[in-house]
């Protein structure tokens, strides 16, 4: 009776489908207390569950957002330039303006998406998907190209795409999105560490791993654009040296 006891109550939690979640935690708190089922500092562990999945279901609603957008750009903002009133200054600068944007939503369009969708009910898998690609070195590369995008954007094309597509959203914003999305694995992937118990060290680590590869790219990336500024700095850093 005890073991169908803990197993529906598994259940439950796993399907959001208990009325009052806070009696039915507690009571399965005496229940695992009073017969010394497991160590007891393991239990917050399973009461986090819930939090868990609102973790991984914000991280896939979000993906799918995400993977939308970059879809709408592709599909609206790509073919623009291939107009016969496209300014001079723009003609040619698709990779200047949008950088490796194609192959991000490939990416997560194919790939990425298709995985969390896959570990929605194994939150702790999501660590996992973030470690078996190397396609997250594309963030670095897009952060690098996006001051030369912004800048294409301000001076030649900002009032072009909107007279064209009239979107509420300039493309600016649009292409905003990339950077933003790359913080935002960093805070979820954090959030969930958070949640790891005492008796989850091999995912607490591979969380960990995965956050780690985000953390790198961002560095990274702004490593990049720290090298092209000095690229384009005035001031030889050699003379520099001598002062």
């Amino acid at each position: 009776m005890l073991s169908r006891t803990l197993h529906i109550t598994k259940v439950s939690l796993l399907n959001n489908t208990v009325p009052s979640l806070q009696i039915y935690n507690v009571k399965l708190y005496e229940i695992i207390k009073s017969n010394h089922l497991f160590h007891i500092s393991t239990f917050p562990t399973f009461l986090s569950f819930r939090k868990l999945r609102r973790i991984m279901e914000e991280l896939l609603s979000t993906e799918r957002e995400y993977v939308k957008a970059l879809g709408y750009i592709r599909e609206h903002y790509f073919p623009e330039l291939e107009r016969a009133d496209v300014p001079q200054d723009l003609r040619g600068q698709r990779g200047s303006i949008f950088g490796n944007l194609e192959k991000l939503h490939d990416f997560h369009r194919h790939h990425f998406l298709n995985e969390l969708e896959s570990s929605v009910n194994e939150p702790f898998r999501v660590g996992r998907c973030f470690l078996r690609h190397e396609n997250f070195a594309l963030y670095a590369l897009y952060s690098k190209n996006k001051p030369q995008s912004d800048c294409l954007l301000i001076n030649h094309g900002q009032a072009f795409f909107k007279q064209m597509l009239g979107d509420k959203m300039d493309l600016c914003s649009y292409l905003l999105k990339p950077v933003q999305r790359i913080s935002k694995y960093s805070l979820l992937l954090h959030d969930m560490m958070r949640e790891c118990g005492p008796g989850q060290t091999r995912e607490l680590a591979e969380v960990k791993a995965a956050l780690e590869v985000i953390h790198f790219q961002l560095r990274h990336g702004n490593n990049l654009l720290a090298m092209d500024a000095i690229r384009q700095c005035d001031v030889s850093l050699f003379c520099l040296t001598y002062v």
